[in-house]
């Protein structure tokens, strides 16, 4: 079994400097994190991938995608059909709720086959209102118990959560997320992958980059060992997406994360109601672009 030392090994530290996130969020000061242990440093792999299952299969079907993530750890979410697996692939189990991935846990477990567990906390039926209005305290909880049960942990805020935890508060999403500093206190949680929801920006790459470039900041000003993803979609928020979207947004993060949520959704559902769905296939564009930027 892996040891929190083994699981700081697969992810080395990508240099965000403030200055870029200072652009575009005044409040990042110019401040640099210590350097990161050796161990850290030596790491395996550059980069990493979170995927949905369905998605990661059609994936595969393209030689230079499947190239990329036979290259990286890919966190594959596992649904209810057959599992596609990489030698590099881990299989991941997504929570909505921190109560239920306690619950699952205690009575029946999750499968010897998965390796990593999701906290997917946002303004939705899913995840329950006591979590939501306390997500900084339910992420480490969820984290502690991942660490406990010896699975690398993942968790992913969503930028919906600002008015839950800010109600009165006004303006844009993203600048109010900074401000309530939700990247720093999932940093602090413990977590191993901090991922930032950034996927409803991505029609604007400037404005995607300098979200992603502040809420790492954030991440990394708290530890240097957490790493930070940035998510993408071929269908956020009813925001028609195409191949050529995906790519700039994706060349405009590449060298700010350590690795992408590459998202499809399949239309609009109970929890992602505003969801416009799209191929899985549009997310080719994103592992394309990245095979020449992250060579």
């Amino acid at each position: 079994m892996e040891t929190s030392t083994d699981r700081g090994r697969w992810w080395p530290r990508s240099v965000v400097g403030c200055a870029v996130a200072a652009v575009f969020w005044p409040s990042c000061v110019a401040s640099v994190p210590s350097p990161p242990p050796i161990h850290v440093v030596r790491a395996v792999a550059r980069h990493g991938w979170v995927v949905q299952n369905q998605a990661f299969g059609k994936l595969l079907e393209f030689p230079s995608s499947r190239r990329m993530l036979r290259t990286w750890p890919t966190f594959v979410i596992k649904g209810t059909g057959k599992v596609h697996r990489l030698d590099s692939s881990l299989v991941t189990r997504k929570f909505t709720s921190r109560a239920a991935f306690a619950r699952t846990l205690a009575r029946h477990g999750l499968g010897r086959d998965v390796r990593a567990v999701l906290y997917d906390p946002e303004s939705w039926a899913a995840t329950p209102k006591a979590e939501q209005r306390a997500v900084a305290a339910n992420m480490k909880r969820f984290v502690t118990l991942a660490h406990r049960h010896h699975l690398i942990a993942i968790v992913t805020p969503a930028l919906d959560l600002v008015p839950v935890l800010d109600p009165r508060g006004r303006g844009p999403y993203p600048a109010r997320y900074l401000a309530l500093g939700i990247p720093r206190a999932a940093a602090r949680s413990g977590a191993d992958v901090v991922v930032v929801q950034a996927q409803s920006q991505q029609s604007d790459p400037i404005r995607y980059a300098g979200f992603v470039a502040a809420a790492a900041w954030q991440v990394r000003s708290v530890s240097t060992r957490t790493r930070t993803f940035a998510g993408l979609s071929t269908g956020p928020t009813g925001i028609r997406t195409d191949a050529a979207m995906l790519g700039a947004a994706a060349t405009a993060a590449a060298a700010l994360v350590d690795g992408f949520w590459l998202n499809a959704p399949g239309g609009s559902s109970a929890q992602c109601p505003a969801c416009t769905g799209g191929s899985a296939t549009l997310l080719r564009a994103v592992t394309d672009v990245l095979s020449v930027l992250w060579r």
